[in-house]
Formats: structure tokens, sequence, C-alpha cells
């Protein structure tokens, strides 16, 4: 059973990331990147000519993620909230987020 959610939640991911449809030269920002999952999978995506942007608000996920990551040019990690996001407006062309509104206490606050 442990498995078959395994390869459940597998699936879930690579059909996220196809569905995001990152492609070499972009910029794809991750709101809510906890400690760093998706970041290199991300920056795989947009190459050595892209950027990816890991954003959370939460001091040991950033460091986790940072850490997950040292090695990746093209991975930023930025502190800030899904309410007021550390990127100039249009400045990315894909953005992710994935499981965090749950964790946002306004989650419908603009």
């Amino acid at each position: 059973m442990l498995r078959a959610a395994a390869g459940a939640g597998r699936g879930y991911k690579r059909e996220l990331m196809n569905l995001l449809d990152v492609r070499p030269g972009q910029t794809a920002l991750d709101v809510g990147c906890g400690p760093g999952t998706d970041l290199s999978a991300l920056a795989e995506r947009v190459g050595v000519s892209g950027t990816v942007i890991g954003v959370d608000r939460d001091s040991v996920m950033l460091t986790e993620a940072r850490r997950r990551t040292k090695d990746l040019s093209a991975v930023e990690i930025r502190e800030g909230d899904a309410h007021s996001l550390p990127v100039a407006p249009g400045s990315v062309d894909r953005a992710k987020i994935d499981r965090v509104l749950m964790h946002v206490a306004e989650p419908t606050r603009r």
C-alpha cells in the first residue's frame, strides 16, 4: 500500500512538472519551496541560461533548500510570503505552488 502511494506521488509530481512546461532560459518560481525538493528538477528544465527562484517563509526550510541546491548556480533561494512574493512583476515565466495554501493564514487575501 505504501509503495503504491509513493508511486502515485511520483506520478503526480511528474505530471505537475510536465504541465508547467518549463523550458530552457525561463525563470521558474517555486512558491513554498520548503526544503527544496523540486528545485533541482526545475533547474534541470531551465538549464544553464535560466533561473529558478525558491521562496518560503520558514527559515529551517530555507536552510535545507540552500543546502540541497548549493551546487546549482541557476537556483536562488529567497525568504518571502505567498501574499508578498520577493519577485518583480513580470519577471517570472512559470510559477509553481503545490500544497502551500493549507499553510497560508488567509489564502483568499490579495
